[in-house]
């Protein structure tokens, strides 16, 4: 259950994201918080959770964009 929970808190924060991503990038397994590694675990390795967590950031960033032009599509602006 608690590894769950953090593996949802993980992927739900785009900053854990990129902290984790920095930490894998660094090759430093050690100094992972509970989060990082239980998704490591979960993955089987840092290659598997590099792309996974890259793109978990990129819809993200998709989302985000995709709500801001909604909502400034709806605005008059002219």
């Amino acid at each position: 259950m608690a590894a769950k929970f953090a593996m949802i808190s993980l992927l739900g924060n785009p900053v854990d994201i990129v902290r984790v991503l920095s930490l894998i990038t660094l090759n430093s397994p050690e100094i992972f918080g509970p989060a990082g590694a239980a998704f490591l675990k979960f993955l089987g390795g840092s290659l598997q959770a590099y792309v996974v967590l890259i793109l978990v950031l990129l819809l993200w960033f998709i989302f985000s964009v995709f709500l801001a032009v909604k909502i400034f599509s709806k605005q008059d602006i002219t």
